[in-house]
């Protein structure tokens, strides 16, 4: 019987092929590899020999999915991402009733998400991100008992954020970037989503205040809430959460100082630029020994740049710009890290810049016009090939999403290879 099932399900995955449209990638299935299917590129079966995963990520097809496909009854996963297939929700795959793992993420699919895609009830990934999805979202993707992971980012909706998905008990991954939602508030029912790792809803006009209750998902390693309209102060919790590696709240209207109290010691990125912070650079962050990004640019804060942010042994990426800074640089800028963008552009520094700082190999990106510094930067450090992004506009990556920063350099020297004074 095995014999004949598996027999079957190979006659199935080649319709699948054909129907695909025979896409290259694919070549390797055809009648005359005598080789066991199970081994054919990106699939994989279970121990009976039976198909369980289909993995056609990246593999250029451009049709639509096949109704057959849920003909292979064992399936247990299905990733068709970064594609290019057409049309609707495939509504065939709601037949695949074993189904733990749907991933369509990266494809041209249009519409709607159908009301009735809880029938895949054993799932625990759903991922439709990076689509063309529109129209609301159904109040059934709250009805997903065994859910862990659900990305509907970068979609066209023009709902409301589903209240539904604070059902998902046993959520750990939540991404709604850009999902194009009415301007709102996070829904309060959000707050039992206390299994949340990840949880990411930049550019989702979002307004109000920062939820106090997000400081209570104490399995939380990354937030991004960037490019919306928060207001208020940030979270005090938030820098609470010891298991926190990435916060990234960019391009808010957020004020008032930043808390002082930190023990999320894993923390790698921070990203709080774009708002209007006010107070000093917290003490805390001196703490954080695993920081490679600091970024607080465009903000109001005051105060010096603080001594111990030279020896964070792990930061290669500080922004500090446009603020109302005063002070020297700190001495030990570039001795105990790779340092590769130090912008300090827009304060009011003074005082020299030391010898450390000028002849540090490692910078590739160096700003810090309009401010009062003095001193004289060597010829060897214009020469320097990996400093000619110091002319230029950094293109920074803030986690999920893409930011231009732009860097006021002040005048540029008026002969490269010459000493020259700032």
């Amino acid at each position: 019987m095995e014999a004949h099932e598996n027999k079957e399900e190979r006659s199935i995955l080649l319709k699948l092929k054909n129907e695909f449209g025979n896409p290259s990638a694919l070549e390797s299935w055809n009648t005359s590899d005598k080789t066991q299917h199970c081994r054919w590129k990106g699939i994989e079966c279970d121990n009976h020999d039976s198909v369980s995963r289909i993995l056609l990520g990246y593999m250029g097809i451009k049709d639509k999915v096949p109704n057959c496909i849920c003909d292979l009854q064992n399936l247990t996963e299905i990733d068709l991402s970064e594609n290019i297939i057409p049309g609707e929700f495939p509504i065939s795959i709601l037949n695949c009733s074993r189904l733990q793992s749907l991933d369509l993420f990266g494809n041209h699919f249009v519409g709607t998400i159908p009301n009735d895609i809880d029938r895949l009830s054993n799932l625990r990934l759903l991922n439709l991100g990076w689509n063309n999805f529109s129209s609301d979202i159904p109040s059934s993707i709250g009805n997903f008992p065994f859910l862990q992971s659900l990305d509907l980012g970068y979609n066209f909706f023009n709902g409301s954020f589903p209240r539904e998905i604070g059902n998902l008990s046993n959520l750990e991954v939540l991404n709604m970037d850009l999902t194009n939602f009415l301007s709102s508030k996070i829904p309060n029912e959000y707050s039992s989503l206390i299994k949340l790792k990840d949880l990411w809803m930049s550019l989702s006009n979002l307004y109000g205040e920062i939820p106090d209750w997000i400081g209570n998902f104490s399995n939380l390693e990354s937030l991004d809430l960037s490019v919306n309209n928060f207001t208020g102060k940030i979270p005090e919790n938030l820098f609470l959460l010891k298991n926190l590696r990435f916060l990234i709240l960019s391009t808010n209207k957020l004020s008032g100082e930043i808390p002082k109290e930190i023990k999320c010691l894993e923390m790698e990125e921070i990203f709080l630029s774009r708002n209007e912070s006010t107070g000093s650079i917290p003490e805390g962050i001196g703490l954080l020994k695993n920081l490679t990004a600091l970024f607080l640019s465009d903000n109001r804060l005051t105060g010096e740049i603080p001594v111990w942010i030279g020896y964070l042994p792990s930061l290669e990426l500080i922004d500090v710009s446009e603020n109302k800074l005063s002070g020297e640089l700190p001495k030990e800028l570039g001795l105990h890290s790779t340092l590769q963008i130090l912008d300090v552009s827009k304060n009011n520094l003074s005082g020299k810049l030391s010898k450390s700082l000028v002849n540090c190999s490692s910078l590739f990106l160096f700003s810090l016009g309009n401010n009062m510094l003095t001193g004289e930067i060597p010829a060897t450090f214009w020469s320097s090939m990996s400093l000619w992004m110091y002319y230029f506009t950094l293109v920074a990556i803030e986690q999920h999403a893409m930011t231009k920063i732009g860097l006021s350099t002040g005048p540029l020297p008026h002969q490269l290879g010459q000493p020259q004074q700032f």
